[in-house]
């Protein structure tokens, strides 16, 4: 009789002969499939890790006989919201046992549908996303909910879809930087946005039209501005201030467009906050470092990624226990840090 012990190569045959069942069980039960039961799972995990048998996938790793892996689908990744939130998702699930897989869909729908379609195939224990786009439910997203891999929204959502979400107090903190700048003055303000389809930058643009109207001042279409926030924020800014009126401060959708606005009124001659003052919406450590230093609008990136996680680990127990859950919206708070870049004397 072979002695499977001492097979340079290990299959999935091997495992499913020591254990007596069937190489299409085993297989379901490596990928985690609900339809096998724990305790199968856990033998055909352990037998495994035994023989020595090597996995295809790199995601999939051992606690108690079991894979354990989250996913995290961002926008993109040089945004001090997205940074601060991984950071603080991958150190709660590691301490929790789950694995962390991060993509990034470069602000792309095309990107996010094929990212998703490949996390429904890992079968993961769950997902949290901030989609691209919130003024419709894509088909690849129902296919996640369908499918009963437990999913968060977080930031950027659709409010119709049945999920949890975690979002940012948007229409808040715009408010507040109203107020702000025009409590220095300004009269013409600018609010520079991204993609028009996203449902953070509809709460920021209410934000700020009930700044102004509360105060008495008219809303301009022709200071609202949207973008590629990657790479046409210069082409946007050339356009702003081509106008006979220019703006005497700016609101940006992000600190990454904020540090990029503030080079590019250097580069015109244009002083800061004398001129022109900006306000970011959200803020990076290099913010007050910063000449001048950036007003944000501040939220704990740390905190939105704890919550965005506790949900989700909630909705995987009740995935477990076969219980219903009911959505739900947390906001999470903002609040306004004045520095140099709209303080005036």
């Amino acid at each position: 009789m072979e002695d499977i012990n001492k097979k340079e190569t290990i299959t999935i045959q091997d495992i499913a002969k020591k254990l007596n069942i069937s190489a299409s069980t085993v297989s379901r039960a490596l990928k985690n499939n609900s339809r096998i039961s724990n305790k199968t799972k856990k033998e055909v995990w352990q037998t495994a890790r035994e023989l020595g048998y090597q996995l295809n996938s790199p995601n999939y790793y051992f606690d108690s006989g079991l894979p354990k892996n989250i996913g995290v689908i961002v926008p993109q990744i040089n945004d001090s919201l997205y940074l601060g939130v991984i950071e603080r998702i991958q150190k709660d699930a590691h301490a929790s046992g789950y694995n962390l897989i991060v993509s990034y869909t470069q602000n792309s729908t095309e990107v996010e549908e094929k990212i998703v379609k490949n996390f429904i195939n890992l079968n993961l224990d769950g997902i949290i996303i901030s989609l691209v786009g919130s003024d419709s439910k894509p088909q690849y997203i129902e296919d996640t909910i369908k499918s009963g891999i437990p999913l968060v929204c977080l930031h950027n959502t659709n409010f119709e879809l049945p999920v949890p979400k975690i979002i940012l107090d948007a229409y808040q903190g715009v408010f507040k930087a109203v107020k702000h700048l025009l409590s220095l003055g300004c009269k013409k303000i600018s609010l520079m946005l991204g993609d028009d389809k996203a449902s953070e930058y509809s709460e920021m643009l209410n934000g700020f039209k009930m700044g102004l109207t509360s105060s008495g001042i008219k809303f301009k279409k022709e200071f609202i501005t949207y973008t590629n926030l990657k790479n046409g924020i210069e082409q946007t800014l050339t356009e702003l201030f081509d106008h006979k009126s220019r703006p005497d401060a700016i609101i940006t959708a992000n600190s990454y467009c904020a540090v990029q606005t503030i080079s590019f009124l250097k580069n015109m001659g244009i002083r800061i906050p004398q001129d022109v003052a900006v306000v970011s919406f959200g803020s990076g450590y290099y913010h007050k470092l910063f000449t001048p230093s950036i007003t944000s609008i501040h939220y704990s990136a740390g905190d939105v990624g704890k919550a965005a996680l506790k949900q989700l680990f909630e909705l995987i127990e009740k995935r477990k226990k076969d219980i219903p859950f009911h959505e739900k919206s947390i906001v999470a708070p903002v609040k306004l840090v004045i520095r140099g870049s709209s303080l005036r004397d």
